[in-house]
Formats: structure tokens, sequence, C-alpha cells
């Protein structure tokens, strides 16, 4: 039977074989993930109706992979440019929540 891909990973940490401590520097994003249902379509064009029941928020791009490291158990800083906006200090929060610094360059035209 082959191996999962956690199956793997999770051999080269526990052998050290992979630092336990790693920056990830890249495109920062924040994934927003809007869930509910959907029960008719418009009337207007032919398109879904979310019924909205909530709102999800992760790290995209760089950062999705800076999440994935940390629950790998590595301790990991994640460094890269982002926007003067909530959207950044959301970024941020959701970093510092798992316990990974972060650096972000802030300016006004990366979104």
């Amino acid at each position: 039977m082959p191996e999962t891909l956690s199956q793997p990973l999770r051999r080269l940490l526990e052998a050290r074989s992979v630092p336990s401590s790693l920056t990830v520097v890249g495109d920062l994003a924040l994934d927003r993930y809007l869930c509910g249902s959907v029960d008719r379509l418009s009337r207007e064009a032919p398109i879904p109706v979310l019924q909205q029941r909530e709102v999800r928020c992760n790290p995209g791009c760089a950062g999705n992979g800076a999440m994935n490291l940390s629950g790998l158990g590595c301790v990991v800083r994640v460094a890269g440019a982002a926007g003067e906006d909530p959207e950044a200090r959301e970024l941020e929060s959701l970093f510092a929540a798992r316990g990974i610094a972060s650096r972000l360059l802030r300016c006004r035209s990366c979104t």
C-alpha cells in the first residue's frame, strides 16, 4: 500500500533531517471563504444566490506554507509584502495565533 505524504514528512521531522526552524519568504494573501447554502438562482443572471452563514479566513500563498510547517511542529517565521489594510492586520493576527513570527513589509500598492 502506498504511503501518504504525511508519513514520509513525519519520519523526516522525527529523524531531524529537516531543520526545525524555518523562515518562509514569499507572496502573502488572505484567503476568505464564504460558507452557506444555495437554494435558488438569481433572476437577473444564471448565478447561485448564497445564503451566507459564516466567513472563514486563512493565510494563503506563502502564508499557507508557513501554517502547514507550523502544524508539522516547525518553528516558523514568515516575511513578505502586504498592503496597509485590515486584511494585513488579520494576517498578522492569524500568524500570531499559531505562534508564527511575521515581518510584513507594508506598501500601498501591494493589494
